[in-house]
């Protein structure tokens, strides 16, 4: 019960709150969405062997409904393991559940970890309210 009051009274601050917000919403976007090299060519290795509805590759697909479009293959009805990782609200979910839980028993450290991925988001979103 120690963990979840002092994680409880950390979060008291505002501030902490928002810092893992952004941090989780951050690094979602990094596993969905983002193309940053390393982390896109796990994600497309990943989508070769669990392919969500939509993907599209030059390798055939291991799972799911497909068809041959030209030299490439359409994955039309993908597996749930893809959904999960496309999804930005399903990854959303267990990007703060996995969050929550080390904030638990590590409240400083995660938040010493997440405020360079909080940070990350904000030029971002400077730049759609200015565009």
């Amino acid at each position: 019960m120690d963990l979840i009051q002092t994680a409880l009274l950390t979060l008291s601050n505002p501030m902490y709150a928002i810092i893992l917000a952004l941090a989780v919403y951050s690094i979602t976007r990094l596993l969905s969405i983002d193309s940053f090299p390393p982390i896109e060519k796990a994600r497309n290795w990943f989508y070769d062997r669990f392919p969500h509805d939509g993907y599209s590759s030059l390798k055939r697909p291991v799972r799911g409904a497909w068809i041959t479009t030209g030299a490439s293959y359409h994955v039309n009805l993908g597996v749930w393991q893809g959904e999960l990782v496309s999804c930005p609200w399903c990854l959303g979910w267990w990007v703060s559940l996995v969050g929550s839980a080390l904030f638990l028993f590590w409240p400083t450290v995660i938040l010493a970890l997440c405020v360079p991925f909080a940070l990350r988001v904000i030029p971002g979103i400077i730049e759609s309210l200015l565009h």
